[in-house]
């Protein structure tokens, strides 16, 4: 069964969950509080990153799914940093550990969950 990880992070926490890709049953969940921007740096994506590696450890993941309280470009490059400072490839090489990282925008990935 394939195994995902989904993150969603926003302004007060990032929030992830083991999810089995095809029924959408989660697995386990954890969270990880989002710290004031100025401290919403690396330390806090190797906090997420961390987390993350903890729900995987028990299967095999086939992507990492993140959304992100930030200006999102259709290719799923980060286009700002205002409540959270991180870059892509700084995503990318961290999360990327995992399995393959896909970004989207918080406010996209709601809106396509309600459209299912």
């Amino acid at each position: 069964m394939a195994m995902l990880i989904a993150i969603d992070v926003g302004g007060t926490s990032a929030k992830l969950a083991l999810v089995e890709a095809e029924t959408g049953r989660i697995a386990s969940r954890a969270s990880v509080p989002t710290p004031p921007r100025s401290e919403a740096g690396e330390a806090f994506l190797d906090a997420v990153a961390q987390a993350a590696e903890k729900l995987a450890a028990s299967s095999r993941i086939d992507a990492v799914g993140m959304s992100l309280c930030e200006l999102i470009s259709p290719h799923g490059e980060i286009e700002s940093g205002h409540r959270v400072p991180w870059r892509t490839d700084q995503v990318h090489d961290r999360l990327g550990r995992i399995a393959p990282v896909t970004i989207e925008a918080d406010v996209r990935a709601a809106a396509l969950a309600e459209a299912r």
